[in-house]
C-alpha cells in the first residue's frame, strides 16, 4: 500500500463518537414531535452520517485509494466478508434476536414512496457510520506483530461503546447485543487488517443489511 497508516488526534475522535451519538439521543426527541419511529430514526441515522461524512472525508478517500490500489485483493475480501456477515445477521435473525436495523414491513407500506432512501439510509449510511466511527475509536490500536490482539481488543471496546448507547438497558438485550455487535465488529476489523481499508466491511455491512431489509419487505 502508498498510504501510511493515519493516526487521528483525540479531539477528532471525540467528535466523531458524539456524532454517532446523534441517532441514540436525536431520535427519540423527534418523535416525540412528529410520533413516527421510523422517520425520526432515519432522520437522525441520515443527519449523523452526513455529519461523519463531513469530517472524514479525507479517510473516506484515504480508504478509496486503498481500495483501489489493490482493487481484485479487496474486492474478494469484501465479497468474504459479506457472505460471513450474511451468515451471521441470519443467525442473528432466526435464534439470537439481537437488535440490528430492521424495517417492518407494515410500517413500510405508508411510505412506499420513499422505499428507496429509507432502505438505503437504515442500510449503507447506518454501516457507513458504523465502520467510520469503528476505525476512530480503535484507531490507537496499532500493536506490532499481534494482528489478534488488536482484532479482539477492537471487538471489545466498540461493541460495547455500540451496546451501550444504541441498545435499550435491558440485561437481556445487552448481552445478546454485545455477543452480535462483538462478532461483526471481529469480521468488519479483521477485513481492516487484511486489505488496510474499511471499505470492504463498509460495502459488506451494508449490502448485507440491505438484502435482509428488501427480503423481509416484499417477502
Amino acid at each position: 500500500m502508498t498510504d501510511k497508516s493515519t493516526t487521528l488526534p483525540f479531539n477528532r475522535i471525540i467528535l466523531a463518537i458524539c456524532y454517532f451519538l446523534i441517532v441514540p439521543i436525536l431520535s427519540p426527541l423527534i418523535n416525540i414531535l412528529i410520533q413516527n419511529q421510523l422517520i425520526s430514526y432515519t432522520f437522525a441515522v441520515s443527519l449523523s452520517g452526513l455529519l461523519l461524512m463531513i469530517q472524514n472525508w479525507d479517510l473516506l478517500e484515504i480508504h478509496a485509494k486503498r481500495y483501489k490500489a489493490d482493487f481484485k485483493e479487496a474486492l474478494f475480501f469484501t465479497f468474504v466478508g459479506a457472505i460471513i456477515l450474511a451468515f451471521i445477521i441470519w443467525v442473528n435473525s432466526t435464534y439470537v434476536h439481537a437488535y440490528m436495523p430492521h424495517l417492518d414491513k407494515n410500517i413500510m407500506i405508508d411510505f412506499s414512496w420513499f422505499v428507496v432512501p429509507i432502505v438505503f439510509i437504515n442500510t449503507f449510511i447506518f454501516a457507513m457510520n458504523y465502520v467510520i466511527v469503528f476505525k476512530c475509536v480503535t484507531d490507537h490500536l496499532k500493536l506490532q506483530h499481534a494482528e489478534i490482539v488488536v482484532i479482539l481488543l477492537s471487538g471489545f471496546i466498540f461493541a460495547l461503546l455500540f451496546t451501550v448507547t444504541y441498545i435499550p438497558f435491558e440485561v437481556i438485550a445487552w448481552l445478546k447485543g454485545y455477543l452480535f455487535y462483538f462478532v461483526i465488529t471481529l469480521v468488519i476489523s479483521y477485513l481492516y487488517n487484511q486489505t488496510h481499508s474499511f471499505l470492504p466491511g463498509m460495502i459488506g455491512f451494508g449490502f448485507v443489511l440491505m438484502v435482509f431489509n428488501l427480503i423481509s419487505i416484499f417477502m
